[in-house]
């Protein structure tokens, strides 16, 4: 059975050191990995190696392996050798020996001495940067391969030498790996990506050119910088004590351009950009003052914009009429089940910092109607904190989160129906809620928002327990108008889906629902 003497020789690795079966290998061996063409129904392969001295003086030396796969990795000295294979079949009877391959096992990779591994060079100019490597010198014979190939693969230079130092003209803002081997066609070589990381930061960025805006910009544009591929910037306006306060900004973007949203008041502003780019010193900061003139459009955004950007204290005050559907099941006795008409008032206050996004909402609410000519109240009180983003084309979405407790009317009779038992049932839990509002046209906004109530085991019930796990949801669309430049209202309808249960002697709990769809009046009012 005849083998195919044609060799892949695929990988060869420098050791440092090798620890095997308690030997100790230094750098004068080296771990290589060789590949065959398989043979059909060969179940074994001879590999053999045969050392090929320098000195005529010296004797060869012989090492025989058997592998069962047409490949085999294995630590070898350094050196040349005469490599041959051959197959064996299932009766252990022995092919012919392969042709013989010479292999030259040598060290490839060349010790550097600089630039050392992952130096950074600021450097001075725009273009190029001239850096010089330098390594350690190996055999008075040796030729050597300056291998230089950014990370991104975009630049590769190869470069020959029998020196042991070598300048090169690099292109600034790019990460370099770079190595020197020995330039021999039969070493086999380390593999691609190996070398000492290398940066080259280019030269400090063109401060940007601000064009000058009009007395009504609806945008303020700038330049763009050689080599930049982001800017930072702000708009700041002039406060009464003639100090700057930022009122938008962004960092790190792409734009050329900042939008001037319609609410800016008119008065004295500053624009300041700031270029960067990869692998390039930052710009100064370009400034530019100007005045903005332009008669303003009160809309329902500017109280949304008060809300997040001025330490503000707002007073807010709801009302809420509806059908109301209320459902008591009680597993003894008779529930309730009866639709009545019901109203809840609310009133709360809010609190946002300067330029910061957070604030705080606390609420409070009473509901009644009435049965039997009797009132039947029942109460909430919600406190939580907001997290509220705005964009500048008059848009908000906010996020709140917090505790509540409230209080449930309980209205039971018993089997009889003769003997009606009025009592509370109250529970702690946590509300979660979003806000989204934006400007529709003239005065005229939209708010849709969302909350839900995470009912706890925390509470009271008749039975002397505690409330089960429940889960209460709250939605509602409204429209916004601006009524005057401290207050904005807000009309539209709201969903309520009240329910807490607790436990009872039966199987299955008792349960208050209490569901309505609300004609909604909602009042903000700055102090």
């Amino acid at each position: 059975m005849k083998l195919r003497s044609k060799l892949l020789i695929l990988t060869l690795f420098t050791l440092s050191t090798v620890m095997c079966m308690d030997l100790v290998f230094a750098q004068n061996k080296r771990i290589i990995s060789l590949e065959w063409e398989p043979v059909e129904e060969a179940t074994a392969y001879e590999i053999q190696f045969t050392s090929v001295p320098e000195n005529p003086d010296e004797k060869s030396k012989t090492f025989k392996k058997v592998v069962e796969s047409s490949e085999w990795n294995g630590l070898l000295p350094l050196g040349k050798y005469d490599f041959r294979v051959r197959s064996y079949d299932k009766r252990g009877v022995p092919g012919q020996w392969s042709n013989s391959e010479v292999i030259n096992v040598k060290i490839s990779t060349v010790k550097a001495i600089s630039p050392k591994d992952k130096t950074k060079i600021y450097s001075k100019n725009d273009d190029n940067q001239e850096i010089e490597f330098v390594w350690v010198q190996g055999k008075q014979d040796d030729t050597y391969k300056l291998i230089i190939e950014s990370k991104d693969k975009e630049i590769k230079k190869e470069l020959k030498t029998s020196e042991t130092s070598l300048k090169a003209e690099l292109p600034v803002g790019r990460h370099y790996i770079w190595r020197v081997e020995i330039d021999q066609e039969t070493v086999l070589k380390e593999p691609a990506g190996s070398g000492n990381h290398l940066i080259i930061v280019g030269k400090k960025l063109d401060t940007p050119k601000i064009n000058p805006p009009g007395d009504k910009p609806e945008a303020l544009t700038w330049q763009p910088v050689e080599h930049a591929d982001a800017y930072s910037y702000y708009i700041a306006t002039e406060r009464p004590d003639k100090k700057w306060k930022i009122v938008t900004k962004k960092k790190k973007v792409p734009d050329l351009s900042i939008s001037v949203p319609e609410t800016f008041p008119d008065g004295k502003y500053k624009i300041a950009v700031k270029a960067h780019g990869k692998l390039r010193m930052n710009s100064d900061k370009s400034t530019l003052e100007f005045n903005l003139q332009r008669k303003r459009d009160l809309a329902a955004v500017q109280t949304k914009e008060k809300l997040v950007f001025e330490p503000t204290w707002y007073g807010h005050a709801n009302y809420y009429i509806t059908n109301l559907k209320y459902r008591n099941e009680e597993a003894q006795g008779q529930g309730s089940v009866f639709d009545v008409l019901g109203g809840t008032g609310e009133l709360g206050v809010s609190y946002t910092k300067t330029n910061q996004p957070y604030g705080f909402y606390m609420l409070g609410s009473l509901g009644g109607f009435i049965t039997s000519g009797k009132l039947n109240n029942y109460y909430s009180v919600e406190s939580y904190l907001t997290y509220t983003n705005w964009s500048e084309n008059k848009k908000s979405f906010q996020h709140s989160i917090g505790l509540y407790h409230k209080k449930y009317p309980h209205i039971w009779a018993d089997n009889t129906g003769a003997n009606v038992t009025y009592e509370d049932v109250t529970q702690l839990g946590l509300v979660y809620g979003i806000d989204y509002w934006r400007h529709f046209i003239g005065k005229l906004g939209l708010s849709a928002s969302a909350k839900i109530y995470l009912g706890t085991e925390v509470g009271t019930t008749p039975t002397g327990g505690s409330p089960n796990d429940g889960n209460s949801f709250k939605t509602s669309v409204l429209g916004s108008y601006q009524l005057s430049d401290s207050s904005i209202g807000y009309m539209g309808v709201t969903y309520f889906n009240e329910e807490v249960k607790w436990p009872s002697s039966q199987a299955a709990p008792n349960k208050i629902s209490m569901q309505g769809t609300y004609l909604s009046f909602e009042l903000d009012y700055k102090f």
